[in-house]
């Protein structure tokens, strides 16, 4: 019986991507346990913990076997006439085969029978493969993990001490194999494998001698001043942060930033420990979103804010790799780095206060949006065009939605989003707000590029929506009709990021259906189309193209939460998007009455069956062609169906629309049972088509649910 040991695997490394280490760490040890599992050398209740520091990644297995299990083949070498001479002999194609796979051609009787597989002879190798060593295993598993990670864009090539040219994500300094307390042999990347490896850069940076696998976690904490699990790490800062900022009686934030921000520092050090610092109370007053960027983006702190307002505070928490007896040398230190910064700021805020917004709009003329596309200064004019035009729709406030398009590049000429660009918009509502613009106009220019739109729709933000909106279409149309559209994972323009913030606009207005009554993508679309004058060379195709997009981004975003079919059948039929979900949950729910809805939809896609045999000739059924009781009977349930549900549809109660067909299952079975369609007289044949047609559109009138699976 094979003996099971805990085995540890360790890669030393220069300082890993941060924000890649967890996709790394999971990479690296799920290769390796892949290859385990082919070879059998681990079963399923073997232990796996994954590890990653800045400068590390690990992988443990709790019990591995030292060698792989023999194994008998059976495998379809080649054809009879390919291996074998006509005496019997084996040809030289098959003993290659043959030594490939350790097998001794003079003794190959035994181990090959011929089969025939109905076109010729072929030979069947029955033979036992020998298991291989755990070194050996593991030689080729780390192989596979290096060259795995080593696919990605962000690896590098470097050469090795002995001037060799190897490619990984970072340098590799050190490689640690220990399986119980063995030491399997291992060369990769021209490093011999050990049982030693590092500590802490700074705080223990001798050679750590990992005696049992078993030790390696608790070793490297005690001796090595690294704590190698990222998970446990996270949470040891965490709770540092929480009482640090207890103490404070002050709070960290929201916990999205919060835990964005916790796992980037993460990643960043191995033995963390936590600070107070701060700042001049003059600088707090800066808007908010600049303090916060400074400290969460540019310096990894973490910002303080007062429990009961809100407010940012001039305290904030550091994170470090070192914890020195006295860190006061740590704290004022990053107290120098963080006040030039702040300075800067402070003074680039002040200047820009001074300038009116409207002075900075004939500057936009200088600053290019897209070669293609013209400058800001034009697609501002097409952003007040689109806007004017929705607000005319909505019936919403036109100067308004004319106002925040106009100002809404107008901080692209500000100093601070010229050292701040993450504040675009943000920046522009503080200098409307100081010109005292209308309080809506600040709400949109501060809302106008955010991801979605997540703030409560009413007619106080009516203003943002609109920009929001605008702001999306004109960006899609204008890609799209120069022809750059995303294109697999690239998408350098944010064409897909535009999409999602288009439908959550139109999620939005299933809320408060009322403040958008009439606005469809559909002709929003081919407005903001018409806004593009004639010096932009626009494609034919872009309308479609931009609005399947559009409902392409909604099917692969909805395929998260509802059944592919059902998803597939609304989206087909491209209805009002703000629609959507209520007609999925409609289809959803009857499609759970199984016997029901199964028939409806069985007999619709027999309607469309027969449909396709030949062209509908006229849209209208000719009531004096009804010659059958039962197509009378038919064409009459059609009709009182028809005229409930366009006033449902009209109300969106698609769930009642649904419930109205079932009433229609006896008619059309006894008209499928009681008429022939295709009758010679073509007059009557093509009134039955039209009155299968009228059928079909009213089973779908939904969504198209000949895509729903039965």
């Amino acid at each position: 019986m094979n003996t099971m040991l805990p085995l540890i695997i360790e890669l030393l490394t220069e300082e890993l991507p941060p924000k890649k280490l967890q996709e790394l760490e999971k990479t690296f040890t799920e290769t390796i346990k892949n290859s385990l599992e082919k070879h059998k050398l681990i079963k399923p209740l073997c232990q796996i913990r994954s590890f990653s520091t800045p400068r590390r990644l690990a992988a443990y297995f709790s019990e591995v076997s030292g060698t792989s299990s023999e194994e008998n083949l059976i495998e379809k070498i080649m054809p009879k006439r390919i291996g074998l001479y006509e005496d019997g002999r084996p040809t030289p194609a098959l003993i290659k085969k043959l030594s490939l796979k350790g097998i001794d051609a003079n003794n190959y009787q035994e181990k090959i029978k011929i089969e025939h597989d109905g076109q010729q002879d072929y030979l069947i190798l029955n033979y036992i493969k020998d298991g291989r060593e755990l070194h050996e295993i593991l030689q080729q598993s780390l192989q596979e993990a290096i060259d795995k990670i080593s696919s990605n864009n962000i690896t590098m090539r470097y050469q090795t001490d002995a001037n060799i040219t190897v490619k990984f994500v970072r340098p590799v300094h050190n490689i640690l194999v220990v399986w119980g307390s063995n030491k399997p042999k291992i060369n990769l990347l021209e490093i011999n494998s050990t049982s030693k490896t590092f500590g802490h850069r700074f705080l223990s940076n001798n050679f750590i001698n990992i005696e049992h696998a078993d030790q390696y976690e608790s070793i490297m904490e005690s001796n090595g001043r690294v704590i190698p699990s990222f998970y446990k790490r996270k949470e040891y800062i965490r709770q540092k942060l929480l009482k640090l900022s207890n103490d404070l009686k002050m709070s960290l934030g929201d916990e999205y930033n919060l835990n964005s921000l916790l796992e980037e520092v993460t990643a960043l050090v191995e033995y963390p420990s936590v600070y107070i610092g701060s700042f001049d109370k003059k600088f707090l007053e800066l808007p908010k979103e600049c303090l916060v960027l400074t400290m969460r983006i540019h310096q990894k702190y973490f910002p303080l804010f007062n429990i009961e307002s809100g407010f940012i505070t001039n305290k904030f928490l550091i994170v470090s790799n070192i914890n020195p007896i006295n860190p006061n040398n740590i704290i004022s230190g990053n107290q120098k780095v963080i006040k030039p910064r702040l300075e800067d700021a402070q003074f680039f805020y002040n200047v820009d206060k001074k300038r009116s917004p409207i002075d900075n709009i004939n500057r936009l003329k200088n600053i290019i949006y897209y070669n293609k596309l013209g400058s800001q200064f034009d697609r501002v004019e097409r952003l007040r065009f689109i806007s004017k035009h929705i607000a005319n729709i909505i019936k919403s406030d036109e100067y308004l939605a004319d106002r925040a398009a106009l100002l809404s590049k107008t901080d692209l000429e500000s100093l601070m989003v010229g050292e701040f660009p993450e504040l675009q918009g943000i920046m522009g509502s503080y200098y409307a707000k100081n010109f005292e613009e209308p309080e809506e106009v600040v709400l949109a220019l501060k809302n106008q590029y955010a991801n979605k739109f997540d703030i409560t729709l009413d007619h106080r933000s009516l203003t943002s929506a609109i920009l929001f909106l605008a702001e999306r279409v004109e960006m899609l149309v204008g890609f799209f009709g120069i022809g750059l559209y995303p294109n697999g994972e690239s998408d350098p323009f944010g064409l897909r990021r535009a999409a999602i913030g288009i439908i959550s606009i139109f999620e939005k207005m299933k809320q408060k259906p009322k403040l958008f009554n009439g606005l469809n993508i559909h002709d929003l679309i081919k407005i903001t189309l018409s806004g593009f004058d004639n010096t932009i060379n626009i494609q034919k195709n872009t309308v479609k193209r931009s609005i399947d997009f559009i409902y392409e981004r909604y099917r692969y975003q909805l395929f998260n939460k509802f059944e592919k079919d059902i998803v597939e059948s609304v989206v087909h039929i491209q209805p009002p998007l703000h629609q959507i979900l209520s007609r999925i949950e409609a289809i959803t729910l009857f499609k759970s009455r199984s016997d029901l809805s199964s028939r409806i939809f069985a007999m619709n896609k027999r309607v469309i069956n027969i449909l396709k045999k030949d062209m509908i000739k006229s849209e209208s059924v000719n009531e004096n062609l009804l010659i059958e009781k039962s197509e009378k009977l038919l064409f009459l349930c059609i009709k009182d169906i028809e005229n409930k549900n366009n006033k449902l549809l009209n109300d969106e109660n698609f769930t009642e629309c649904l419930t109205n067909l079932t009433c229609i299952e006896n008619p059309i079975e006894a008209f499928f049972k009681d008429v022939m369609i295709m009758t010679e007289d073509k007059e009557i044949r093509d009134n039955r088509m039209s009155l299968l047609n009228l059928l079909k559109n009213i089973i779908n009138s939904v969504g198209d649910v000949s895509l729903i699976n039965l």
